[in-house]
C-alpha cells in the first residue's frame, strides 16, 4: 500500500461514506411502523366515530316523540283496563297472617 491510495475508510472520512445497511433497514423499519401507526389511528377513529361524528340528533329527537306518542296512544286506551287490573292484584294481596 502506498501514500498516493489510502484505504477508504468511511468511519474517518463522513463525507463519502455510505450508510450501514442496517441504518437503511432501521429508517426504513422506521418509516413503515409510521405509516402503520397513522393507518391504524386513522382505522381506529373511523370505527369509533372520529371527531367529525356528531351523532343522529334528528334520529334520537323522532324516536323520543315517537315512543312518547305511542306511550300516550295506548295509555288513552288502555288507562282504565290497567287501573281495574292493579286495584284488583293491590285488593287480593293478604298480609303475612292471612
Amino acid at each position: 500500500m502506498t501514500a498516493s491510495h489510502p484505504i477508504h475508510d468511511p468511519i474517518h472520512d463522513p463525507i463519502h461514506a455510505t450508510p450501514h445497511p442496517r441504518e437503511i433497514s432501521m429508517q426504513t423499519l422506521l418509516a413503515a411502523t409510521r405509516r402503520r401507526q397513522r393507518a391504524l389511528s386513522a382505522r381506529l377513529m373511523t370505527r369509533l366515530g372520529g371527531p367529525r361524528d356528531r351523532g343522529d340528533v334528528p334520529g334520537w329527537v323522532l324516536i323520543t316523540l315517537m315512543t312518547a306518542g305511542i306511550v300516550t296512544v295506548l295509555w288513552a286506551f288502555a288507562g282504565p283496563k290497567l287501573l281495574e287490573l292493579f286495584d284488583q292484584a293491590v285488593s287480593n294481596v293478604r298480609g303475612p297472617n292471612g
